[in-house]
């Protein structure tokens, strides 16, 4: 990374107030690399994110948006903290709190999610997106890459998000800028139209999508293969969801797939906002209180109060006994009934819940 001031393990970084011993890398990229440190006469772990000198315009970008991000209460809205920032030989040094591992890793170590695990994960970074809307901050590059783990053992679902490297001023977007990740890239930025702040929200659907599923929605890594999900013809460029009772075929995860569908209309002023999102059954789960019984209810609440203590060291006290499994039943007459039972741990049924939701996700952007 640099000539003359090779980074290895044991290498002292001084900072302008601390200096820290790198442990080991734990990152690299095209902008440089990450290395867990300890900080020297203190018992610290921190993350230290050595940037390369030749993108200094995005080091610079990056500054401003987390300098106005430094506004926010980091834990409440569910951000990195930056703890501090010098110069290395010319190379910009950010000092972060320590992470775990970010979602990417997490479903490669662990496998797809259940949905009573992605709905904490969906509160926190719907609170997070309606931070930084209250800013004016695009986060523009929403993937499960830039979303953290705080502690996968003790806080499992306690996540922070990181890397606002291509982060901007929603006033400052500009017709024709390239931001977000191919596979998360929202139709309107594909397209070269005005954008504002719901790319994010097309960005987080497509991340809780591809943590149930296990990959992304839209694997490819061509915009044109992306785009061939759109049928050109006289009337226009036409994509369309799947009806309700399509969908229905789902057969469960019915909240889920309704947010989803929100998330990722693909007509940004009518996309689904973090505040309206908030409000939704799945996150409330007020779709379950007529179903299920008050221990049902006590426990869930308490499995989502847990993820709000301000302690994330803090060992959580209670963790649910097993899965509530939400099932969408048709009847003959055509009507949905939701059935709730509980499981104690990821069934056989999961993997047919997988396959059929896969299915279904093939021919959501169906053309006509």
């Amino acid at each position: 990374i640099m000539e003359g001031t090779p980074l290895v393990v044991g290498k002292v970084l001084q900072g302008n107030y601390n200096a820290f011993i790198i442990l080991e890398f734990i990152g690299e990229g095209s902008y440089g690399k990450v290395a867990k440190c300890k900080v020297y006469g203190r018992n610290a772990i921190v993350a230290v994110k050595i940037i390369k000198q030749e993108i200094k315009v995005n080091v610079e970008n990056e500054l401003l948006m987390l300098e106005v991000i430094g506004l926010l209460n980091a834990d409440q809205a569910h951000v990195v903290k930056l703890y501090e920032r010098f110069l290395y030989y010319g190379h910009t040094c950010l000092v972060f709190e320590m992470l775990d591992m970010d979602l990417f890793q997490h479903c490669l170590k662990k496998g797809s999610l259940c949905v009573n695990d992605i709905r904490p994960i969906a509160k926190q970074l719907l609170e997070t997106l309606q931070a930084l809307q209250s800013l004016g901050v695009i986060h523009a590059d929403m993937k499960p890459d830039n979303v953290m783990l705080i502690n996968s053992e003790y806080l499992p679902n306690r996540v922070k998000m990181i890397d606002f490297g291509m982060a901007r001023h929603s006033y400052a977007t500009r017709r024709g800028d390239l931001c977000q990740a191919i596979s998360y890239r929202a139709p309107e930025v594909t397209l070269g139209l005005p954008y504002t702040e719901s790319i994010d929200m097309w960005g987080l659907g497509c991340v809780l999508a591809f943590l149930y599923l296990g990959f992304s929605l839209f694997p490819v890594h061509c915009e044109h293969l992306i785009m061939r999900c759109i049928e050109v013809d006289e009337s226009g460029s036409t994509w369309r969801l799947l009806t309700k009772n399509e969908l229905s075929a789902i057969h469960k995860t019915t909240s889920f797939i309704d947010l989803l569908k929100k998330m990722l209309r693909l007509d940004g002023e009518k996309r689904i906002s973090p505040t309206e999102a908030l409000q939704h059954p799945f996150i409330t789960m007020s779709h379950l209180s007529t179903c299920l019984n008050e221990y049902h209810i006590g426990m869930w609440t308490n499995h989502m109060w847990t993820i709000h203590r301000t302690n994330h060291m803090d060992q959580p006290k209670h963790q649910p006994p097993g899965n509530i499994v939400e099932t969408c039943i048709i009847k003959e007459d055509g009507n949905e009934e939701l059935q709730i039972s509980s499981s104690t741990e990821k069934d056989s049924e999961i993997l047919s819940e997988t396959v059929d939701l896969i299915l279904s996700f093939s021919q959501m952007y169906q053309l006509y």
